[in-house]
């Protein structure tokens, strides 16, 4: 595809990102059908997939691109071609197959099952035409989109001091800073006429223990770290410093915002009932008082990321919360190209880790980190039964049985302590006039609040050198424009289930 030359090479390199190098979306479209989801159908036919969970779908007959070129199977049968890999399934690796039985008809085969087949096709692209799109924006060509009746426009700027320089002189009216610095919200707060919001984004800190270690793997010596914890303290050392209302993180898949009830954590800050769950495992203290278990010190190797200040500041503070509890730490700083390297964090040489996940819609997505038989298990929990509820849990199609198991497999996974969950890692968001009329969801980037801000918007847009080991801010603006370019089959909701997009019928043959 050409560029126009009218397009600068940052605006260039995005817009094709956003069109082409759909490898690996996780979003979901913001169009809507008025559709519903019709309960699940058994079969008594010979079963047509021996090998495969077979889905049959059917498609929305008045769903049409851009162009006005009716949506049919086989723009799904393209997309496969063209995002050989997507919501976890590799067609490439014979994960997942699709049969065009009409314009509108096709069923699907998924070998993989412990993945949710409604991700196959988060986003469907055309076959006829690469340029055609299917959601509530339309490229203009000249690097900017239309709206119904708006027109959205990108504005380089150079850092983040540049997007508060953009909004100050009128050149910008959307600022959007994931993870903000302290300075910044401040000078952004002060702009005159301009509105700033800060809410928890997509980021979830948290920590998790590498059961590897046979010291890690009674729930009894996790807890106890869990209890040592003050989570409240950390808080305040880290995202309150930008958002003092923040909250901590009591859930291990439900986010801020979903709408899903979750119970307290069970793991409140205890240093008498951490020392007590360490004497049930038989510890004892030493002279220098850690606790010595099976008669080694319990001295744990605390892994995370160097050059983040509030991670170096929560590991410092953890250090002391343990040390009164009779828990020794050794903090280990790592470049995150290191740390994130598989053979680093999916194996040995670390007891506690910190870092971030970038959460879904979907809690799947979190539960799928601790199948034990699954490609990617960052702590090696592997709790009996817990495997066959996660994906028992994926392949669920009703949404209130769906929330059921992973409300089962969360607690589960906070009564074990396998996961401590910290906050949300927070979003600044400045508007120079109006803001919406609610706070930006955490999953929601810059272009879904200006398609509901639906007024001509320029956006502040900064480029930054990419991190290997984690999404810079181009590609999560990548991310939001292509949920409102593209439709898809589903699309996964806060409360963990799918909502029907592209698709009005379905039958599952089991």
């Amino acid at each position: 595809m050409k560029v126009p030359p009218t397009v600068s090479p940052v605006r260039a390199r995005f817009l094709v990102a956003a069109l082409l190098v759909l490898t690996g979306c996780t979003g979901s479209a913001t169009t809507t059908t008025s559709s519903t989801t019709v309960p699940i159908a058994t079969t008594t036919a010979p079963d047509p997939c021996p090998e495969h969970l077979c889905v049959r779908l059917e498609l929305d007959p008045g769903a049409v691109w851009s162009d006005g070129t009716p949506v049919t199977a086989a723009d799904f049968a393209h997309t496969l071609e063209e995002v050989p890999t997507s919501g976890g399934h590799d067609r490439e690796e014979g994960g997942v197959e699709v049969e065009v039985l009409g314009d509108h008809e096709l069923v699907l085969r998924v070998s993989h099952e412990a993945v949710p087949w409604q991700s196959v096709f988060e986003v469907v692209l055309p076959a006829h035409d690469p340029g055609p799109t299917s959601g509530p924006l339309t490229p203009t060509g000249d690097g900017g989109f239309r709206g119904d009746g708006f027109r959205i426009e990108l504005v380089e700027v150079d850092g983040v001091r540049g997007v508060i320089q953009a909004l100050r002189r009128g050149e910008a009216d959307l600022g959007w800073i994931p993870d903000p610095p302290v300075w910044a919200v401040e000078e952004l707060s002060a702009l005159e006429g301009v509105e700033t919001i800060v809410s928890p984004g997509r980021d979830w800190e948290m920590i998790t223990f590498n059961q590897r270690n046979p010291t890690l793997q009674p729930p009894l010596i996790r807890q106890a770290v869990a209890k040592s914890l003050d989570r409240e303290a950390l808080l305040d050392l880290t995202v309150r410093t930008v958002d003092p209302t923040a909250e901590p993180l009591d859930s291990t898949m439900w986010m801020h915002g979903s709408g899903v009830p979750v119970e307290p954590y069970p793991h409140s800050h205890d240093l008498e009932a951490a020392r007590s769950r360490l004497e049930e495992m038989g510890c004892s203290p030493g002279a220098d008082g850690i606790f010595v278990c099976d008669g080694e010190p319990l001295v744990l190797t605390w892994v995370t990321t160097a050059g983040d200040p509030w991670r170096e500041a929560m590991v410092e503070r953890a250090k002391e919360d343990l040390a009164d509890a009779g828990i020794g730490v050794e903090v280990r700083l790592m470049l995150p190209e290191d740390l994130y390297a598989g053979e680093h964090l999916f194996g040995d040489g670390w007891d506690i880790a910190s870092f971030a996940l970038e959460a879904q819609a979907d809690p799947g997505a979190a539960a799928e980190l601790y199948l034990c038989d699954g490609l990617v298990n960052v702590g090696a929990h592997c709790q009996t039964g817990i495997a066959e509820r996660i994906e028992s849990g994926l392949l669920a199609t009703d949404p209130e049985e769906r929330r059921e198991i992973f409300d089962e497999v969360d607690g589960e996974f906070l009564r074990q302590a396998a996961i401590i969950p910290l906050f949300q890692r927070p979003v600044a968001w400045a508007f120079a006039g109006a803001a919406p009329a609610s706070e930006p969801a955490p999953l929601e980037g810059p272009f879904e609040v200006a398609v509901e801000l639906g007024r001509d918007i320029r956006i502040a847009v900064v480029e930054t050198p990419g991190d290997p080991a984690t999404t810079g801010p181009l590609d999560l603006l990548t991310e939001s424009l292509r949920r409102v370019l593209y439709r898809g089959a589903f699309r996964a909701r806060g409360d963990g289930g799918y909502e029907p997009d592209l698709v009005v019928d379905f039958e599952v043959i089991p």
